[in-house]
């Protein structure tokens, strides 16, 4: 059975600091010398300081030294992950984002945005002090999103996570969209008479799904000074590529790339009705496109990702292809009307 792996480094604190941040947790440290010591590495005057590193499970263990004596004078260039010997070290997270974000507020950045093997882990290899490479192994449930980005601020609008809170703003800029999203979501919903206490408990289920990464559901507002204008202009909506509601699905392929190598699934709509926060409609369809694909390119971990919409939905899938998206797959949920496009 493994016991541990043994890393010596010239500083110690840089080294401990790096593997806390990515969750271990550090003992006290401590001095070693005499005979033993000395017998065990095969060098005489040995004095080295230490610390113990623990996984939070206490299964896992990395002891990082520095030896204060003697002194090593070879060659301390970082390998290439390449390199022949024993090269890095691995940690599976439950959050690749968030480790990441903790390393970066030291000064680390990985060597390439994560990315995914099969339907295993999202994986990442991240250089630390003096030639320390560990890979960073976030396995992967394909029935939620994992971590997703809360906010994003862009081309004056303002995503965040939508709330019961935003019932009755939500709720207006449904009814001012009825007739379009009668299509768009291919039910007939909203029911005539669909009132705000409806609203507001479909509100509450979407922001429990967000809370779960079932789904994240995501409200669209102007961005003003120092906040958000106080109407809804739209509704993002992102879904792993195996909810449920997807599994059952009819998937066609009619572009080049995989249905398991998709990640997310994207589908949105914009406020109709002249509001005079949203502008035009198709100004601000293409507006929140384009905060979209700056959010998910440099947000979202290198996870595929495809916009969805209704076939009939032409005021939304025409303005899809001239942003150069292109139709991946045709999608038939069960229980409704027509065929969904998904371009990527």
């Amino acid at each position: 059975m493994l016991d541990h792996v043994g890393v010596v480094v010239r500083e110690l604190e840089p080294a401990v600091r790096f593997l806390e941040a990515l969750g271990l947790q550090a003992g006290e440290p401590m001095e070693i010398e005499g005979e033993w010591v000395d017998a065990v590495n095969g060098l005489d005057g040995v004095r080295a300081r230490m610390v113990w590193l623990s996984t939070p499970d206490g299964r896992a263990h990395v002891e990082v030294s520095t030896y204060l004596a003697p002194e090593y004078a070879g060659d301390t260039a970082p390998l290439p992950p390449n390199a022949p010997g024993l090269r890095h070290l691995t940690f599976r997270v439950p959050d690749l984002d968030a480790a990441l974000a903790a390393v970066r507020e030291q000064g680390f950045v990985p060597i390439a945005p994560p990315r995914r093997y099969e339907d295993v882990f999202r994986l990442v290899y991240l250089p630390g002090p003096e030639g320390l490479l560990v890979e960073l192994a976030e396995p992967l449930d394909r029935t939620r999103l994992g971590v997703a980005p809360q906010t994003w601020r862009s081309h004056g609008l303002v995503l965040r996570p939508l709330t019961v809170q935003d019932a009755e703003a939500d709720h207006a800029a449904v009814m001012d969209t009825v007739e379009q999203l009668r299509v768009w979501e291919g039910t007939g919903w909203p029911e005539p008479g669909f009132s705000v206490e409806e609203n507001r408990a479909e509100l509450a289920d979407l922001q429990q799904r967000h809370l779960d990464r079932r789904a994240c559901t995501y409200t669209v507002r102007a961005a003003v000074e120092n906040g958000e204008g106080p109407d809804a202009l739209g509704c993002v909506y992102a879904f792993p590529s195996a909810a449920t509601f997807l599994a059952r699905s009819e998937v066609s392929t009619v572009g080049e790339v995989a249905w398991e190598d998709v990640d997310v699934l994207v589908y949105f709509w914009v406020r109709g009705g002249g509001n005079e926060q949203a502008g035009g409609q198709a100004e601000l369809q293409a507006r929140l496109l384009a905060a979209l694909r700056a959010w998910f390119e440099t947000e979202w971990g290198g996870r595929r990702i495809v916009y969805v919409t209704h076939e009939d939905c032409n005021w939304q899938l025409d303005p899809l292809r001239d942003a150069g998206l292109a139709e991946l797959f045709r999608l038939r949920e069960p229980g409704k009307s027509g065929q969904w496009r998904v371009l990527g």
